[in-house]
């Protein structure tokens, strides 16, 4: 599943939203999650063993696809191969987790011994693309990157990941240092 079950950050406060909030997905993305977890949640009345993990914004080596973590992505990309990038994306904090810190989750889950709860929020770390670039800068300071603050086209409401870390243990291996240090030694992705 994905964080984007959940609807607007303002109808939620400022607390991150838990695994017990209500959903109300902005996109037609985030629907398909929602509905994901009803067929789940009726095949699971029926005796299917399923859990959801709602993932959050997920950033790593090798991100091909066009979603929102490609812009990251792609001026990631340019600066790794030593060219100016242009980064155009909203300044509020988000919640990340790094591709590998998701694989892990995923067998954390798989291999859990004893009963899960039907869905789960994950989270890895929350930074603003700011910090992001701060992190770049930091490691490359001869990167050459155009930042552009944009207004959000939606924000989503910050998540508490901590009912799966307390349930199986799971801790995520990547801070905001670690994934933009992955990034940046990354090869270019194949397109599939």
């Amino acid at each position: 599943s994905s964080t984007v079950v959940y609807g607007p950050a303002a109808a939620y406060g400022a607390a991150p939203v838990t695994e017990s909030d209500p959903t109300g997905p902005l996109t037609a993305y985030g629907l398909t999650k929602e509905l994901a977890e009803r067929v789940a949640a009726y095949h699971a009345r029926r005796g299917l063993d399923l859990v959801g993990l709602r993932l959050p914004l997920v950033l790593g080596p090798g991100l091909w696809y066009e979603g929102v973590a490609s812009a990251i992505a792609k001026a990631f990309q340019a600066v790794a191969r030593g060219e100016p990038a242009h980064l155009a994306f909203h300044d509020r904090p988000l919640d990340f987790m790094a591709v590998d810190d998701v694989a892990d989750a995923i067998l954390t889950a798989l291999v859990h011994r004893g009963p899960l709860q039907p869905l789960y929020n994950l989270a890895g770390f929350t930074a603003a693309v700011p910090d992001i670039l701060s992190g770049m800068a930091a490691i490359r300071p001869a990167a050459r990157i155009a930042y552009e603050r944009t207004p959000p086209a939606a924000l989503f409401p910050l998540v508490d990941g901590r009912r799966f870390a307390a349930e199986t243990g799971f801790r995520p291996a990547f801070d905001l240092d670690g994934l933009v240090r992955s990034l940046l030694k990354a090869p270019e992705p194949a397109h599939v």
